[in-house]
């Protein structure tokens, strides 16, 4: 019950807006003038509907965001995200995309992380072939070439301190 009464108000809010935006007049639904003649519009411009559905639609947005602690409050609150709608929204989106930076950072960070400790064990693989080649050597059966390894060992120290810089 509570949604239906706040965007009640809020849809009085936006009939407030249009009144404000238009200098206490308001535009009713119709259909769009053609931009230029010769070519057919399909729009419909809602006018003050426009206005009424986003006023209640933002009031909605603000009351699962705020719990007002009185009816008076509710009521205040509700048409001012009614006449602020435009505003309610742009700063919803902003903190959703804010939300969603914030989630995609983390999941970079944390697939960095994995990268580095991928590449700590490559290094540690690198060197246990290095030894190995060492035993092969005073063996006779070297098959890995001493400066093959130290590129490898130098490529993962290399990319390595590429990804803890960023």
């Amino acid at each position: 019950m509570q949604l239906f009464y706040a965007s009640l108000f809020g849809a009085f809010g936006g009939v407030i807006y249009e009144l404000l935006l238009l200098k206490g007049e308001f535009e009713l639904p119709h259909k769009s003038l053609p931009a230029s003649e010769g070519t057919r519009s399909f729009l419909f411009d809602l006018g003050v509907l426009a206005h009424v559905i986003m006023g209640a639609g933002a009031a909605i947005a603000v009351l699962w965001i705020i719990e007002f602690s009185s009816g008076a409050k509710f009521v205040a609150g509700s048409l001012i995200a009614g006449v602020a709608s435009v505003a309610v929204f742009r700063s919803l989106e902003e903190r959703f995309l804010a939300a969603l930076a914030v989630k995609e950072n983390v999941k970079l960070k944390e697939q960095k992380a994995d990268a580095v400790k991928d590449l700590e064990f490559l290094e540690a693989e690198v060197r246990k072939l290095g030894s190995r080649r060492r035993v092969a050597e005073s063996s006779g059966s070297a098959s890995l070439e001493t400066t093959d390894v130290a590129a490898l060992t130098s490529r993962i120290a290399e990319t390595r301190g590429k990804l803890l810089q960023n």
